[in-house]
């Protein structure tokens, strides 16, 4: 299958084919599980430094998002359907600010059995936001290089 990369995501062309209801079911599910299972491999790799100039930002989205409108409206919804899962699992991520993060703040007041120290969890949304304000900046940036060059 030919396509082209965002996110760390292959984006396939979309494939007409007729299933039945419970066909698609399965094959919408088996297709949100693979693009986990590349988010989560991309997330890893940019943890361990690789490929941190690859990902897109705002910027790459729009760029990618308008290449999708042309080649028509079920590129589009396969576009925004990786996007959303996307969002999601980012989301869940343990940064502070973000719900994976309000879950490691909870889990470990149950462990701990008293609310954390309210100033140490203000210090940790502090440097969560600065962390994904400059991770913006930084994509941002990235995204505009590449269009440029």
């Amino acid at each position: 299958k030919e396509g082209r990369y965002m996110i760390g995501l292959m984006l396939p062309q979309p494939i007409i084919e007729e299933l039945s209801f419970f066909g698609a079911i399965l094959a919408g599910t088996e297709y949100v599980g693979t693009t986990i299972t590349e988010i989560v491999n991309t997330l890893s790799r940019l943890v361990r430094g690789i490929g941190l100039n690859a990902i897109s930002g705002p910027v790459g989205i729009y760029d990618v998002t308008n290449q999708q409108a042309q080649q028509g409206l079920l590129s589009l919804i396969v576009l925004t359907a990786i996007l959303s899962v996307n969002v999601g699992i980012f989301n869940l991520l343990p940064i502070p600010l973000m719900d994976g993060g309000r879950v490691v703040i909870t889990v470990a007041e149950m462990i701990i059995g008293k609310p954390i120290n309210r100033q140490l969890e203000q210090a940790l949304m502090t440097a969560s936001v600065i962390l994904v304000i400059g991770l913006v900046l930084f994509v941002t940036w990235q995204d505009i290089l590449r269009l440029l060059g």
